[in-house]
């Protein structure tokens, strides 16, 4: 007959048993293991977080890159097959564009690539510029080939085409609206291409100056940086900008890095190009050629109308730029680009 103690034996009677028991863990133990399952569980969270955020950009790149093709097509759709053959529509009470009227074709003034400028008003005060009306859409009116991209985002002021990679509509509302918001209003956040909420169209503008992000997919000014090479400056020097009023060609004179803060080196004061006094935008011009890396052969005088693309840098108080002019009337194009003297500024 078999033995059965009455009582287990001790660790003494019984020297395996310590092994067989797991050992109790120290405090400081627990501790730590605590802390590492909270900090893989945070870490989980944030690579979800990272994967969600970036999902939402992909779709809104997407979104984004799709508006930009059929506003492209609208555009295409509508241009006239020459400047001359533009209709227009007349302006609301409030003065904005009034899609929804029938334009007159008959009645319509004709759209101007490069209208004269208007005489000087008599009383004009010497050394400040007179208000420019547009010679042949006076008072202004929404030319036809925009009716189709109002109708698609009543914000589109103009279309900008520069280098061989911007192909955008231009919009307006205020200078913080489209820093999240693309052409038709919707969030996102690639933004859009929107003129300085500080100009008007009513008559034309002495200087225009259009912001966009510098976005790395290189979606708005993402490629604004390649003006600073001068083989790329010299081989798109020519701009397009056509407002709803009329088109307008321009050839770029100056392309780099402006600092925002005076008594820097680069500053460029944007009040003088904005202003009227002929004194103040010279001086504003002579900032912007200063800033320059690259500068075009092209004069500019400060009755010429300015086109200033800007775009952020990875310092807060710098932008890239690029810099160019109205073309005159009668100014042969062919001339100017077989003008020498474009380069690095050095």
């Amino acid at each position: 007959m078999p033995y059965y103690p009455s009582k287990r034996p001790g660790p003494e009677e019984d020297p395996d048993r310590v092994f067989r028991e797991k050992p109790r863990e120290k405090p400081a133990l627990r501790f730590r293991a605590a802390w590492r399952r909270i900090g893989i569980a945070a870490s989980a969270a944030v690579a979800l977080y990272g994967l969600i955020r970036l999902g939402i950009y992909g779709g809104e790149l997407l979104s984004q890159r799709r508006l930009a093709a059929e506003l492209r097509e609208l555009n295409r759709t509508g241009e006239p097959a020459s400047p001359e053959s533009g209709a227009g529509i007349p302006e609301t009470a409030s003065g904005t564009p009034d899609v929804s009227a029938p334009g007159s074709p008959s009645a319509a003034p004709k759209a101007s690539v490069s209208p004269a400028p208007s005489p000087v008003p008599a009383g004009t005060a010497e050394g400040w510029l007179p208000e420019i009306r547009y010679p042949e859409n006076d008072p202004p009116m929404l030319r036809e080939r925009f009716i189709p991209l109002r109708k698609k985002s009543k914000y589109i002021m103009g279309w900008l085409r520069a280098g061989d990679t911007v192909d955008l509509a231009v919009v307006q509302k205020d200078n913080e609206w489209f820093l999240t918001r693309d052409a038709s209003g919707r969030r996102n956040a690639n933004g859009a291409l929107f003129l300085d909420e500080r100009i008007s169209l009513r008559t034309r503008p002495y200087t225009l100056v259009i912001y966009g992000h510098n976005m790395k997919s290189g979606e708005m000014f993402g490629r604004l940086q390649h003006f600073r090479d001068s083989a790329y400056f010299y081989r798109h020097r020519m701009l397009t900008f056509d407002t709803i009023y009329e088109d307008g060609r321009y050839i770029a004179f100056a392309a780099g890095e402006l600092s925002l803060i005076p008594g820097t080196n680069h500053y460029v004061d944007f009040g003088a190009l904005f202003s009227t006094r002929t004194e103040s935008r010279r001086q504003g011009i002579a900032q912007l050629r200063l800033a320059s890396d690259c500068i075009g052969a092209a004069s500019v005088e400060p009755e010429d109308q300015l086109l200033i693309l800007v775009t952020c840098t990875s310092d807060d108080d710098h932008r890239t730029f690029l810099a160019a002019r109205r073309l005159r009337e009668g100014e042969p194009e062919d001339a100017l680009l077989l003008q020498e003297g474009d380069g690095d500024a050095s």
